[in-house]
């Protein structure tokens, strides 16, 4: 969990020591305008329901439904809460700020490219902003196919590839909403 946000910079390791970053503080206070999502109580409630599943006494699909609903009622009310947030505003301002620190790669009328440390950071007025990580299969990701997959879809060939494996291969990358593919010609 502690390698996820630090991949995601919610956190920072200097001199073997972990530190909360920016984005890591806004994301535990919007977490905690929620208090939900950081209960204990439903945090037994799913592992009571997973216990279930395990003995046979309730479905998965019984607890994926309650979860989706869950996820749903959360989605309708979390971002008005959050506008009512004046804390969590201000955080959001401090983060603009620094988001603007980062290197702007290219700029449209319809989209920003932000280059970040570890990661792009795409912004686009429909409001679908979403990230890409500058490594894709041991291979670095540049500004040109970055550009290329926020404006085209997709790049054009790209060497250098590694598998799992090891093993070394060539492939265009293709952006499906915010997921990324290899497209194998």
């Amino acid at each position: 969990m502690i390698e996820l946000l630090k991949k995601r910079d919610y956190l920072l390791s200097q001199k073997n020591q972990l530190h909360v970053s920016p984005q890591g503080i806004t994301l535990c206070k919007a977490i905690r305008s929620e208090p939900l999502l950081a209960s204990p109580e439903m945090t037994a409630k799913w592992e009571l329901a997973l216990k279930q599943i395990s003995q046979s006494q309730r479905t998965q699909e019984n607890f994926l439904l309650q979860i989706k609903k869950f996820v749903q009622k959360l989605v309708e009310e979390v971002p008005q809460q959050l506008l009512n947030d004046d804390q969590l505003k201000k955080q959001l301002l401090s983060q603009k700020s620094i988001e603007k620190q980062a290197d702007i790669i290219f700029k449209n009328n319809e989209l920003t490219i932000l280059e970040r440390k570890n990661f792009y950071f795409i912004e686009n007025k429909a409001g679908q902003d979403f990230t890409l990580p500058k490594k894709w299969s041991n291979e670095t990701i540049g500004k040109i196919a970055v550009k290329d997959l926020a404006t085209k879809g997709q790049t054009k060939l790209l060497k250098g590839f590694k598998s799992k494996k090891g093993k070394k291969f060539d492939a265009r990358l293709k952006l499906d909403g915010s997921r990324l593919s290899f497209i194998f010609d």
